[in-house]
């Protein structure tokens, strides 16, 4: 079959209303989002005023400006782990790079973290779509129906 385009929508209804701070720990991301990172755990420096916020990273994005607000994002993703929707961002840019490999990778750490997220369930019935890969379409469908019978019930 052929590959399909795949479409990327803008991620506007992702951005929170406040700023996230870092956190006291820093703890890396897993394997399987991996943000090209291996350093050791340490501590933020207290006297930093820098706030990274997923507003910032989105209007990077929007404009085009990939390579930036994925910088930003994995360091975001260095202090706060799991933040799902810090994975799912990050699993957009790298769809709007053309990495679908990649973005199944993160949009799937976002889902294992908030097993309800939805922008994570539609751009992976996407990416699965236009992939040919049945097993994770068949699964994203489940989940959608599933989420939906829990969410009338």
């Amino acid at each position: 079959p052929k590959a399909q385009a795949i479409a990327t929508p803008k991620p506007m209804s992702l951005r929170p209303n406040t700023p996230i701070p870092p956190s006291n720990a820093i703890s890396l991301p897993s394997e399987h989002c991996s943000t090209g990172t291996t350093a050791a755990t340490s501590r933020p420096d207290r006297n930093s005023n820098t706030t990274l916020t997923l507003t910032t990273i989105i209007e990077l994005a929007d404009a085009g400006q990939y390579a930036k607000a994925q910088t930003l994002l994995v360091d975001l993703l260095q202090h706060q782990p799991d933040l799902a929707e810090g994975h799912s961002l990050l699993g957009l840019i790298r769809k709007a790079q053309g990495d679908a490999l990649g973005a199944i990778e993160c949009l799937e750490k976002a889902l294992y973290l908030d097993g309800s997220h939805h922008h994570s369930i539609e751009h992976l019935t996407l990416l699965y779509q236009a992939t040919g890969d049945q097993a994770g379409l068949a699964r994203m469908h489940r989940k959608r129906e599933k989420l939906n019978r829990d969410h009338y019930v």
